[in-house]
Formats: C-alpha cells, structure tokens, sequence
C-alpha cells in the first residue's frame, strides 16, 4: 500500500506574490527534489493571465520563494493541478467534533 503524498495549506503564510497577484504556501508531507536539493515546503503563485499558476521551492519558516526554478507552470487546474504535478494533494484540516 501506498502512503499519500499530501500537502496543507499555511493559511497565515498566504500573501500578495512578487507579481501582485496570490501566494499560497503549502507543507508537504514528504520531500521532493529538484535540481538535486530536497523541498518540505511549495508556494504556488496565481499568474497574471486567467489559469496560469507556478509552483516554487519555498522557505518552510515564512513560505517565502526559496529558489525561483519553476517545477509547475499550468495554464488549467489551479493548485490542486499545480501540486499534482510534483506527486501531492491537498488535504483540509480533521474536523473537530464536539
């Protein structure tokens, strides 16, 4: 059986990207690599034009762009098809039951 590969949105890390528009940070649950350094922590910034989104390395202490390579560029899907593309999916938080 295969684990998951999820990822979790930093909700106080969400901010205005470099370009003026959203920027996500998400922990994931496993590293990946790139360009032979390993990543725990992606941002996913909205791109200017309607559909496009890019995925960055971030910094895991404030969600910041770690390394500006570019390991997603979508023109459809959003973050769901961003973080799909380097193997993750999101997972919301356990509800509380009281």
């Amino acid at each position: 059986m295969t684990t998951a590969r999820t990822a979790i949105e930093v909700i106080p890390n969400r901010c205005g990207s470099p370009i003026g528009t959203i920027q996500r940070h998400y922990r994931l649950s496993a590293p990946f690599e790139r360009n032979g350094a390993t990543y725990t922590d992606v941002v996913i910034v909205t791109g200017l034009r309607p559909g496009e989104t890019y995925t960055y390395p971030a910094d895991a202490d404030g969600g910041g762009i770690a390394v500006w390579l570019n390991p997603a560029h979508l023109t459809a899907g959003g973050d769901p098809a961003a973080l799909a593309v380097i193997g993750f999916q999101i997972v919301g938080p356990v509800p509380i039951n009281s």
